[in-house]
């Protein structure tokens, strides 16, 4: 099972590092600091989860910018590499997979349905799920997506689901299929983004 989500979740990691501000304010850091702690929090597996964390507290967490944040992951991956007699990762190897990697609607997309699914099927708390949800609307590339997607949750207060999954569901299909974001969306990219197919 790691083998499927471990490679895609360092892609992930990886790639938010790279497209990371040169200089990070404080909310920035802060976002940052609370978006790698909800994602760890997530991992679909209690022994890596367990490792990462314990490596979080060892390696401090402070991203100040974008190459702080590069090396400090570059590290954390190759401790785990060596724990697994994987080879282990230099900056070049980084910079030729992931410096030409933007990260882009489609991506951010498909990774939030990931843990939206796991959420619908009860292998993730909700309002965990909702909380990173949060936090990675600040990292879309777009400001004026941004700015939209962040209107609606003002006007939509997050509130704990518990077990109402459909309520979740319906949440979830409402902040990305917004009529104003379709539209913008028409007109930068000529295509409306994917539809949460979480409802069956």
């Amino acid at each position: 099972m790691s083998s499927y989500w471990g490679p895609r979740q360092w892609y992930w990691y990886h790639i938010m590092s790279y497209n990371a501000p040169d200089k990070c304010d404080k909310k920035e850091t802060q976002i940052y600091i609370e978006t790698l702690i909800l994602m760890t929090k997530l991992l679909p597996c209690d022994k890596c989860y367990n490792h990462f964390n314990k490596m979080c507290r060892e390696k401090k967490l402070n991203f100040t910018g974008k190459e702080e944040m590069i090396t400090w992951f570059i590290d954390v991956h190759n401790q785990v590499n060596i724990r697994l007699k994987k080879p282990i990762v230099t900056r070049e190897d980084a910079d030729k997979i992931y410096i030409h990697t933007n990260i882009n609607h489609g991506y951010l997309n498909q990774y939030i349905l990931y843990h939206c699914n796991r959420g619908m099927y009860g292998h993730s708390p909700i309002n965990l799920v909702v909380q990173l949800i949060t936090r990675l609307i600040y990292l879309y590339p777009c400001l004026e997506c941004r700015e939209l997607l962040i209107k609606y949750l003002q006007e939509h207060p997050l509130q704990y689901f518990g077990s109402d999954k459909y309520t979740f569901a319906k949440w979830v299909n409402n902040l990305f299929s917004r009529q104003d974001l379709e539209k913008h969306y028409q007109k930068k990219w000529k295509k409306i983004p994917m539809k949460f197919r979480i409802l069956h």
